[in-house]
C-alpha cells in the first residue's frame, strides 16, 4: 500500500500514525524534482505484562512474560542485584519464557527483556521492558556438587591439568551459548558469551589467573547446560 501526502512549502516534518510495526520506503520530493529515499522503521513496543518467575531452584528459574504479537524474537538480560554488568541472551522465536540455569544460590537477580520486531536489524529493538526481580533457593548441605552434573553433550577440555591456557570444544544444535567457570565454592570466576559455527565452537581461555585447583566449565544454551572438570596447577 502506497501512501501520499502534500506539504506546504515550509514544512519540515510529517507524522504518519496507525502504522504497523516494521520497514518503510519513505520518499521525499519537491516541485524541483529534487528527492531523497530513506528507510524508516516502526518499532514493536516491549512486554509490559505477565512478568513472573517460576521454578525457582538454588541455581535456575523460568522468566516468564506476556508475547508481543509483533515481534520475532527477545533479548533477556539478567544479573546479580548490585552488579553493573548484565548476562545476555536471545530468544528467535515468539514464546514468553526463558529457562536461566547456573545461577548462585541464595542470591536476589534482576531481568528485563527487550523485543525484536519484523524489519529489525540488531538487538536492542524496542525496551526494555521494567526491571523484574527474583531470588534463588539456599543451598542445602551436600547440594553442590549435584547442582553442576547435567550432561547434555560432551565438553572436550585441553590441557587438563593445565597451569596457562586450555582449550574448550564442544558441539551443539544452538547458534550461542554462555561459557562459565566455577570454583569449588560455587563462584563464577569468569563468563563468557559465545556465537558458534553451525554450533561448533572452539574457545581458548587464559586459566594463569586462577588459584591453583579444581574447576567447573560449564555451558549454558537453549536447550540446557553441560559441563566438564578441569585442574588448575
Amino acid at each position: 500500500m502506497i501512501s501520499s501526502v502534500d506539504l506546504g512549502v515550509n514544512a519540515k516534518k510529517h507524522t504518519f500514525s496507525n502504522l504497523k510495526p516494521g520497514s518503510y520506503t519513505v520518499k521525499v520530493f519537491d516541485n524541483n524534482c529534487c528527492e531523497k529515499v530513506f528507510v524508516a522503521y516502526v518499532k514493536c513496543a516491549p512486554p509490559s505484562s505477565g512478568f513472573v518467575t517460576t521454578n525457582i531452584t538454588t541455581t535456575s528459574a523460568r522468566l516468564n512474560w506476556d508475547i508481543v504479537n509483533c515481534a520475532i524474537g527477545y533479548r533477556v538480560q539478567y544479573r546479580k542485584l548490585g552488579d553493573t554488568t548484565w548476562t545476555t541472551t536471545s530468544i528467535n522465536s515468539n514464546i514468553g519464557k526463558k529457562n536461566l540455569y547456573l545461577l548462585q544460590p541464595n542470591t536476589t537477580y534482576e531481568w528485563h527483556v527487550a523485543t525484536k520486531c519484523i524489519g529489525a536489524l540488531s538487538f536492542p529493538v524496542y525496551g526494555p521492558s521494567v526491571n523484574q526481580l527474583f531470588a534463588t533457593a539456599a543451598l542445602k548441605s551436600g547440594q553442590l556438587q549435584d547442582a553442576y552434573f547435567t550432561e547434555l553433550f560432551d565438553i572436550i577440555i585441553k590441557p587438563n591439568p593445565a597451569s596457562k591456557i586450555i582449550t574448550v570444544n564442544f558441539e551443539t544444535g544452538n547458534s550461542t551459548a554462555v561459557l562459565k567457570v566455577i570454583n569449588t565454592m560455587g563462584q563464577t570466576v569468569f563468563e563468557k558469551q559465545l556465537i558458534g559455527d553451525d554450533g561448533i565452537y572452539e574457545e581458548q581461555l587464559d586459566v594463569s589467573r586462577f588459584i591453583n585447583g579444581i574447576y567447573f566449565l560449564v555451558v549454558e544454551t537453549e536447550n540446557g547446560v553441560s559441563r566438564g572438570k578441569f585442574v588448575k596447577e
